[in-house]
């Protein structure tokens, strides 16, 4: 046998040994590192502060004495390996018969003084050592398939994940709380309870801050004061003297405390009141601070028409609602949609009208407003309108739709007569009717002594029958409704409506602006 050969024998040896003590090893030692294992993700979970210091003490006794029962298991595995059993898994893995390792260690005891003996054992010497020469060693089997059938290392494993994932960036002060219980949950000083509850900023309602001071042992006051809150109120809660981290509840839902990390005993939680009837605060099972709780909903605004719809004598539409909300209204606004289910040439199902407030967030609001509707596609038609209020909170309440006819203004002029007659052919953008309006538009136009040779008048027609041939832009057809609209008026009564309008136009901007917080300038 040669020097490299018996190396690399010695080498697989030591490989096979090392395999075969893993393999007797770890069945033994997994379940000292799932006790561990789950005592790290229950301490990452922050669950054991929140037990009675008994009950931790008790949690805490469990888990040493199982690490001490898994320790002492794998300890008594911890036994060297036969020099045999390694030669054995080495032939084993290798494929081998007949044992060659084993072959090539034996002596011979007799015939040592015969020489045909001597040929023979060299020659079976021979014959094992040409066997052994391919030689390895498998990876380790532990075989946990079979031992653990019901997969609870990965349970195990799972449980640790989520652990980690809840306590990263705190775990050395959650370790450190799980380690060590609190016999007692109040220090020997006294227990201040302090609580700032601040309302949403639009209900106008004063923040309000409570305090509570118990001595060691007491409990909480027998008949408190019922405090009184709107829904979304945010609360901070700060305790001192407390030795574990107690619990915040309000109602069904609970918040924990977070110590301050100022070696004070003090902790800190934050909620919103969203619910309940009673707001307490707990540590280790026992209530350190309870009032009763009465949180006020915040309902939706509620709106109707003070009177139905109307169209005035110059076909405005003229629209008087009321609203009411308990914090106040903060916006208010007519839908109307068509009854056919028509669009706008926008592609819009339904036209929002504002109607102005007097004053924004009044308990109380009314209103009259009218609305120039005269120049929109829906004049004429049937619809219906539902008014809408809505508060600071976002909150949106609806009154009862009434169906409605929106006015339309009735003009006198022939040619008047005739522009609007075409423009309400564009209730929508294609192509036929682009043609026939754009022709009719043309004849009206070559008649200029029928409007009193108005050069604004004509132009305004020539314009709008370019667009229609020649502008396929999405609101060509708008714009051409619009300078339809504006010739025929100034054909009905010269520049004084287009005037009057666009002061309408002017006040209704102003008006936005002012609600919007423009500035003076």
């Amino acid at each position: 046998m040669t020097a490299p050969a018996h190396g690399k024998r010695r080498g697989l040896l030591a490989l096979a040994a090392m395999t075969l003590w893993w393999e007797r090893l770890w069945p033994q030692l997994w379940p000292v590192a799932a006790v561990v294992a789950l005592f790290v993700g229950l301490a990452l979970l922050d669950v054991l502060p929140l037990l009675p210091g008994w009950m931790h003490g008790l949690v805490l006794a469990v888990f040493l004495a199982a690490l001490v029962a898994t320790l002492r298991r794998a300890w008594r595995s911890l036994r060297p390996i036969a020099i045999r059993d390694a030669r054995h898994r080495i032939e084993r893995d290798s494929g081998l018969v007949h044992r060659p390792l084993t072959a090539l260690s034996d002596r011979m005891t007799v015939g040592n003084d015969d020489p045909t003996a001597r040929t023979l054992w060299r020659a079976h010497r021979q014959r094992m050592a040409a066997a052994a020469r391919n030689l390895h060693v498998r990876l380790p089997e532990p075989g946990m398939a079979r031992r653990d059938p019901w997969g609870l290392r990965a349970g195990v494993l799972l449980f640790l994940v989520i652990g980690l994932a809840a306590g990263y960036g705190d775990a050395g002060n959650r370790l450190a709380r799980a380690l060590v219980p609190t016999i007692a949950a109040v220090a020997d000083g006294p227990v201040a309870v302090e609580m700032w509850i601040t309302p949403p900023a639009y209900t106008g309602v004063a923040p309000l801050f409570l305090q509570h001071t118990t001595v060691a042992g007491s409990t909480a006051a027998d008949d408190p004061e019922t405090v009184t809150v709107p829904a979304g109120s945010m609360l901070l809660a700060q305790t001192s003297g407390l030795l574990t981290s107690p619990i915040l509840t309000i109602g069904d839902e609970e918040s924990p405390f977070q110590g301050l990390g100022d070696g004070s005993a003090s902790h800190r939680a934050e909620a919103t009141v969203a619910a309940g009837d009673q707001l307490a605060i707990i540590a280790a099972g026992r209530t350190i601070a309870t009032w009763p709780l009465d949180v006020v909903p915040d309902v939706p605004p509620s709106v109707a028409f003070a009177t139905p719809p109307e169209a005035t004598q110059r076909a405005f539409l003229r629209l008087s609602f009321t609203a009411a909300d308990d914090y106040g209204v903060a916006d208010v606004a007519a839908v109307v949609r068509r009854v056919d289910g028509a669009l706008t040439l926008e592609g819009q199902s339904d036209l929002r009208l504002p109607l102005p407030l007097i004053r924004e967030n009044e308990v109380t609001a009314a209103g009259q407003t009218d609305h120039d509707l005269t120049a929109h596609v829906w004049a004429g038609a049937d619809v219906t309108i539902q008014p809408e209020a809505t508060d600071a909170a976002g909150q949106m309440g609806r009154g009862e739709a009434v169906a409605f006819r929106l006015p339309e203004r009735l003009f006198e002029h022939p040619v008047a007569q005739a522009i609007v007659a075409q423009r309400k052919h564009l209730d929508r953008d294609d192509r036929a009717v682009r043609a026939a309006v754009s022709a009719q538009i043309a004849s009206i136009a070559a008649q200029p002594g029928h409007y009193a040779y108005d050069t604004v008048v004509s132009l305004a027609l020539s314009v709008a029958r370019a667009r229609l041939v020649r502008d396929g832009r999405p609101g060509a057809v708008a714009s051409v409704r619009d300078l339809l609209w504006d010739a025929a008026l100034r054909v009905e009564g010269g520049g004084v409506p287009v005037a009057e309008r666009a002061l309408r136009e002017a006040r209704q901007r102003l008006w936005e602006a002012l609600r919007g917080d423009a500035t003076d300038e």
